[in-house]
């Protein structure tokens, strides 16, 4: 059950965005 969902791709964003 693997949906390319906007909410993942967020999340996925989120934490790509780590500048610490």
């Amino acid at each position: 059950m693997r949906r390319a969902t906007p909410e993942r791709r967020r999340l996925r964003r989120l934490l790509r965005v780590r500048p610490e």
